[in-house]
């Protein structure tokens, strides 16, 4: 627990969007009636979504990065808010039938409580045999995670400040 992961151990696959060439949105709003699909159709890897906010992010709808039907890896999706993150009813999709299921990142830099309202989406990821990675200053589980359906799958958490889990993880 504590201190930043180390890149070669944790390869994050992060857009860094902080670092491109266009302003960064103060405030993202993504409502439950949004669809962002960037899966392949038939053969190859899902794509890469980033939602990103230097303050709040609020993220709800489906968001899909599944593999190709006939081929492909799950892809990346990525939640983030400097300043404060809402993911609850956040579906993300992120399978691949005929390779291994993505990633999805929740970054929120601010302290990043897991409850029973945002529950949800990470054990959907976990279902999918995804990675779901929880990064914020710190971290407190308070809620439990349990992973019911699905291939093997990675739950990874990180707490610069540290990380505090009180119930079951399974």
């Amino acid at each position: 627990s504590g201190g930043h992961p180390n890149p070669a151990v944790v390869p994050l696959p992060r857009l860094r969007p902080e670092t491109l060439p266009i302003p960064n949105a103060t405030t993202l709003a993504v409502d439950a009636s949004t669809t962002i699909d960037a899966s392949a159709t038939d053969q190859g890897d899902g794509g890469q979504v980033v939602l990103w906010a230097d303050g709040s992010t609020a993220a709800r709808g489906t968001i899909s990065a599944n593999g190709g039907l006939n081929g492909g890896n799950g892809g990346f999706v990525e939640a983030s808010g400097g300043l404060n993150l809402d993911y609850a009813g956040l579906d993300i999709l992120i399978a691949a039938p005929q390779g291994t299921a993505g990633t999805a990142l929740f970054d929120p830099y601010v302290p990043a409580p897991i409850t029973s309202a945002n529950v949800t989406t990470i054990t959907n990821v976990l279902n999918q045999g995804g990675t779901a990675i929880v990064y914020g200053s710190s971290v407190s589980v308070e809620t439990n995670i349990l992973k019911t359906a699905g291939g093997a799958a990675t739950l990874k958490i990180f707490g610069d400040d540290g990380i505090a889990i009180y119930p079951n993880i399974t």
